[in-house]
């Protein structure tokens, strides 16, 4: 991934996470130590930072050079939370397609189980009326 990040703190970064051990506890017992030869340390400090930028990695292949305003999709996301929003479900569902297609090529898993989707339809709430220079909203 192309981040600009200087190479040295590439190599760092590397360093600290190559040759990981760790040990689980099951029943009240400590496993013997094995090799963590993949992904990264749960609550390690750099964890958080490496994996937000692998997610904008993906969302940025995803996301289209639109406005909010005429965009059919939009992307928001918190920790690793992602709200999807539509204004249509083959809309998401090819947004759906294409994030868990971008999210595969950085090594991102999109969990179906914990999948959830909403529909909302657009009610107007307000009706302006105008008479002459007044205006005013009806509830």
């Amino acid at each position: 991934m192309s981040f600009g990040i200087p190479r040295k703190i590439e190599r760092l970064v590397k360093m600290t996470l190559e040759g990981a051990q760790a040990k689980v506890i099951v029943d009240g017992k400590i496993s013997a130590a094995f090799t963590v030869d993949k992904g990264i340390r749960q609550g390690d400090g750099l964890s958080a930072t490496l994996y937000n930028l692998t997610l904008h990695k993906a969302l940025k292949n995803v996301e289209k050079n639109n406005t909010i305003l005429n965009r059919l999709t939009q992307i928001c996301g918190y920790a690793d939370d992602i709200l999807v929003i539509a204004r249509s479900l083959p809309a998401l569902e090819v947004l759906c397609i294409e994030l868990s297609r971008e999210a595969g090529r950085v090594g991102l898993v999109v969990s179906p189980d914990k999948t959830k989707y909403n529909e909302i339809f657009s009610i107007p709430i307000l009706k302006i009326n105008e008479r002459g220079n007044h205006k005013w909203c009806n509830l």
